[in-house]
């Protein structure tokens, strides 16, 4: 019986026996099978187990003390597990309204969405979709239903470009590669490719400087 052995694994995740991200991986494969062979099984009712039975997973505490099902976009919506031909996501119940979603695999910093910047009046921001992190230009409109949108280059990784982009938060001069470098920890090969891929998307600015000695430095600032 399907829900009886979704059940037992859940019991399994809950004694802390199963990794509750391996459990969902290999239910959405027999999800699907499941539906077609029985009109009993409603997909709310399994995905309301699903998130009820899981919510200290999905939904870990905030360092702020807030509620941590509330939707960190609208504020208002409750997050509530979702799913979609690619698989499970967590999604704000405000939908259409508010169109925040995220990975299944709990509310940390790392996939908090936040303003990079801004180009010809946009802002350029970085938000966490349920297939990954992505960047955005504006937000959804009238006039544009779906803003430009691209996802994070295979290599990049969102903790990584917090790390570089906070240093940009609190210190606004132009910074060089090595100076980041010794503010990160990050190797000099890591630092030049994550430059590359924030000045091509407008975020960052890069100029050349001129010292007394040696070779000019290419410098970064936020645009």
């Amino acid at each position: 019986d399907f829900t009886a052995d979704l059940e037992d694994q859940l019991d399994h995740v809950s004694a802390g026996e199963a990794d509750y991200k391996e459990v969902l991986r290999g239910f959405w494969g027999d999800f699907s099978a499941a539906i077609a062979e029985t009109s009993e099984l409603r997909i709310t009712e399994v995905l309301d187990k699903l998130d009820a039975a899981l919510a200290p997973q999905l939904y870990p505490p905030r360092e702020d003390g807030s509620d941590p099902r509330i939707c960190p976009k609208c504020g208002t919506g409750n997050l509530h597990l979702k799913t979609s031909k690619t698989g499970g996501f967590v999604g704000c119940g405000n939908y259409p309204e508010c169109r925040y979603t995220r990975p299944i695999n709990g509310d940390t910093d790392s996939n908090a969405e936040r303003v990079l910047g801004e180009d010809a009046g946009d802002e350029i921001s970085l938000k966490a979709g349920r297939f990954g992190p992505y960047v955005q230009r504006g937000e959804p409109t009238e006039e544009v239903k779906k803003p430009p949108r691209a996802s994070l280059p295979k290599g990049l990784q969102q903790p990584t470009l917090e790390k570089i982009l906070v240093g940009f938060d609190e210190n606004p001069f132009s910074q060089g590669a090595e100076e980041i470098v010794k503010r990160t920890g990050l190797s000099i090969a890591t630092i030049q490719r994550y430059l590359r891929y924030l000045t091509q998307q407008r975020i960052l600015k890069k100029e050349l400087t001129y010292g007394t000695q040696g070779r000019p430095e290419h410098k970064y600032s936020k645009v």
